[in-house]
């Protein structure tokens, strides 16, 4: 609605407009009237939601509009043990859509060339015929390149911080040129995308030449963790999806996240019993968790988080105390504990 009010506003000159669809994320939401038919089926009623709202933007368009279509992530829905998204650097998550319609983009024309979300700027500018001199990027015009498809593949850099950020797990490094795909955690992996789209099969014992250039642009894992300072302008920061890790980085230390797929799966399990009123078996499993993972902060935090909602303070704000300090930027933990203390008639601490 407020995007439509945008553009029916008077105004001078050519506008660009970004618009944000974010109820496909979890929890997945949708009015009730999506809802009512696919009750069993919130990630695809979310879908059907956002599919309805988008194509009321694209009815209200002038016919000249250069309209980009595209997903900062895909979500893995249980692939590979991975029930939402941010943690592996498999398919179901990275290989997101890219779509572009208007003047000088040739219609009903699709191209397998891989690129990355760094070209969408860079190919914007190009319709919209403005320079992109101002761009700090390494993005490449998607027009030109879909032309090019006998070109040089390039290396795109993959990464996933939050198995450290959250969980305090090995961060997952990568490089991809379309056709092969290297992740670096505690080993090195590699998989053939053309020949094993569901990346089944690690080859990386037996790797090809073309596959083994590409390792050379495979990064190291840096000593120390990202801050946000250093590496993301800090006027982007306060967007919320630029936070810095934090903690110390030390990867002998640190489990690889392919090992802790189990533990994902169970946090998320008990997320589904918290919020369906069975917090007891919530507890029970997140207490083994925190047993089998004890150096795991969103463990902690969820078990204190189940034990708050049960109405046992004491016993939460413990758990909640284990999550930050193993991770003091864990606000999720900050908030929950602010609510224990609030309960515990501490007021001014929860206020601190």
């Amino acid at each position: 609605d407020r995007a439509l009010e945008i553009l029916k506003a008077p105004r001078k000159g050519p506008l660009f407009l970004w618009v944000h669809y974010f109820d496909t994320h979890f929890p997945y939401g949708a009015p009730d009237a999506f809802a009512r038919g696919m009750k069993a089926q919130p990630y695809e009623t979310a879908v059907a939601y956002v599919d309805s709202e988008a194509g009321r933007l694209l009815k209200a368009l002038p016919a000249n509009t250069v309209v980009a279509v595209v997903s900062d992530h895909g979500e893995a829905l249980g692939e590979h043990g991975e029930p939402t998204h941010g943690v592996f650097l498999f398919q179901p998550t990275i290989h997101v859509v890219c779509l572009l319609s208007g003047p000088g983009v040739p219609p009903g024309k699709s191209s397998a060339v891989a690129c990355s979300l760094a070209d969408v700027a860079s190919s914007l500018c190009a319709l919209a015929k403005v320079p992109s001199s101002g761009l700090r990027s390494q993005g490449l015009d998607l027009m030109v390149l879909s032309k090019t498809p006998d070109e040089p593949a390039r290396g795109l850099p993959l990464e996933a911080w939050l198995p450290f950020a959250q969980f305090r797990w090995l961060p997952l490094l990568g490089v991809t040129d379309g056709r092969y795909k290297w992740v670096r955690g505690k080993t090195d992996r590699l998989f053939d995308l053309a020949s094993d789209p569901k990346e089944a099969k690690d080859i990386s014992g037996s790797a090809p030449p073309e596959a083994l250039a590409l390792r050379a642009k495979l990064p190291a894992l840096p000593a120390d963790p990202p801050t946000g300072g250093q590496v993301v302008d800090p006027a982007l920061l306060g967007l919320g999806y630029a936070p810095a890790p934090g903690g110390r980085l030390d990867p002998a230390s640190l489990p690889d996240p392919h090992d802790r797929a189990g533990v994902l799966q169970d946090i998320m399990q008990a997320r589904l019993e918290r919020s369906l009123g069975q917090g007891d078996k919530a507890a029970s499993r997140l207490q083994a968790v925190t047993g089998s993972d004890p150096g795991n902060p969103s463990a902690w935090y969820e078990y204190g988080e189940t034990l708050r909602q049960a109405g046992k303070t004491d016993q939460a704000l413990v758990a909640l105390d284990r999550a930050l300090a193993i991770s003091s930027q864990l606000a999720e933990a900050w908030t929950a504990k602010g609510h224990v203390l609030v309960a515990q008639e501490k007021n001014g601490e929860a206020a601190h």
